[in-house]
């Protein structure tokens, strides 16, 4: 029994570290917003203040037209 807690303790926190591996790639993201709104100013703060950079992600921010089918 105390084994296979500690089997499973060292597992668990195998999964939890490996997703901390640090690369050298840089991800890109596009994000296409409706309009300049207040509702998007965590995003526009994080994009000043250089969070995405921080985190090697390379973000696109265009504005983009309302498109409605009727």
């Amino acid at each position: 029994m105390k084994r296979s807690f500690y089997t499973l303790s060292f597992l668990l926190i195998g999964f939890v570290f490996s997703g901390c591996a640090q690369s050298d790639d840089i991800d890109s993201i596009e994000v296409a917003e409706v309009t300049r709104s207040v509702f998007y100013a965590p995003f526009y703060a994080a994009l000043a203040e250089g969070y995405f950079e921080d985190e090697q992600i390379e973000v696109e921010l265009t504005t983009t037209w309302v498109v409605t089918k009727q």
